[in-house]
């Protein structure tokens, strides 16, 4: 009888959104959203859409075969690999240069492990990613690193995020992807002295700190989701947030559903208008975790959480085999009135949304930190 140790391959997708979310835009952003909006109805989400794409990006390219496939699918990677690489090049610079939002990679490999180098040479130039060889039989020493990498990368706002038991000497890699993104508003909002509301769940009032602003921004209805919409500047040119808030106080789980088959930022772009209206906004602040295991097995992708997975575009031995033994994706984001620091219901109301000149978010909604082509950073807040 021949007895052949499983060998591991480890993925944790990491997020941090400080500030203060193309969202529904492409195939792979509504999917995960749609999973994860369901999995967390009662409760409140952030994720960062384009950390946990980035992170499958870069497994793209260490797998082959069926395995690369179905990632392939779900990114709509369709293309010479070549332009693969210049995407992620251009989006994680243009990320860095036009918004100030840090994009990194790490690798963590088994020290006994051989790279190919094309992998090492695609990690390095496109997706910005170190590699470190590392012992992990040390799980203790290993994790520490890891913890203090990304901690530093997402500036403190999220701390060990593996535990100690998290890695053995079966592991083989270890890949994080950290988003770290804290901006300004355009024009900063004022806080009210007193209390304001909010229907948690779209039922119960309870009492929150609120914050207003005055100006010209865009604004519109979309009849096609039974809401209304305002889209909020960062003073970073181009970066934004949109809100989505249904027309009813729990209407968010409707809204939802209906945005499964829409592109909302095609949306938006034809309904939104400049028109002067006072913004009343709650502040909030949210942490999220999440496995992706089994969200991204309820999106087509199967293979690289099976022994059969092929992860020859990452080793150099054909013989080491590996699978993905684990993936999680935590995100923060705190919004205030200077700004957004970002590190991923029975009883009805109808809110006044005729008015010409106000915009009272005080009932569950989305957000999203966008701008025209891609959404960085979505959730939704059903409770305060």
């Amino acid at each position: 009888m021949v007895l052949k140790l499983k060998r591991y391959l480890s993925f944790v997708f990491t997020l941090v959104i400080l500030f203060g979310g193309n969202v529904f835009g492409t195939k792979f952003e509504r999917k995960i959203f749609n999973v994860l909006s369901k999995e967390k109805s009662q409760e409140n989400l952030i994720f960062s859409p384009i950390s946990i794409e980035v992170a499958l990006a870069l497994g793209y390219f260490a797998t082959r075969g069926d395995t690369r496939r179905e990632i392939g699918d779900l990114l709509d990677l369709q293309t010479d690999s070549s332009v693969v690489e210049k995407t992620y090049d251009n989006l994680i610079d243009g990320a860095s240069e036009k918004y100030n939002m840090s994009i990194v990679n790490k690798i963590w490999l088994k020290n006994s492990l051989e790279v190919r180098s094309r992998f090492q040479e695609i990690a390095k130039r496109s997706f910005n990613s170190e590699v470190s060889n590392v012992d992990f039989g040390d799980s203790a020493k290993v994790v520490d690193d890891i913890n203090s990498w990304i901690d530093e990368a997402t500036h403190h706002t999220i701390q060990d995020v593996i535990s100690k038991d998290a890695v053995n000497q079966n592991t083989l890699l270890v890949l994080l992807n950290a988003v770290y993104f804290k901006g300004q508003w355009e024009n900063t909002f004022k806080l009210f002295k007193k209390p304001g509301r909010f229907y948690n769940h779209g039922q119960t009032i309870v009492p929150v700190n609120q914050m207003s602003t005055s100006r010209n921004i865009l604004y519109g209805e979309l009849k096609e989701i039974d809401a209304v919409a305002v889209e909020i500047p960062y003073k970073t040119n181009g970066l934004s947030m949109l809100i989505l808030l249904p027309k009813e106080t729990n209407g968010l789980p409707d809204m939802e559903d209906k945005l499964a088959s829409l592109d909302v930022l095609e949306l938006v772009k034809n309904r939104l208008f400049h028109r002067t209206i006072k913004v009343i906004l709650p502040k909030f602040t949210i942490n999220s975790d999440m496995d992706l295991v089994r969200v991204l097995s309820k999106v087509g992708v199967h293979k690289i959480f099976t022994s059969s997975a092929d992860f020859s575009g990452l080793l150099s031995d054909s013989d080491d085999r590996a699978k993905v033994s684990s993936a999680k994706h935590t995100a923060f984001i705190e919004v205030n009135e200077v700004g957004t620091e970002a590190s991923a219901s029975t009883r009805i109301h109808v809110m006044a949304v005729s008015s010409s000149d106000k915009f009272t978010v005080d009932h569950p909604f989305i957000y999203l930190i966008k701008d025209q082509e891609k959404i960085y950073f979505m959730g939704h807040v059903v409770e305060l």
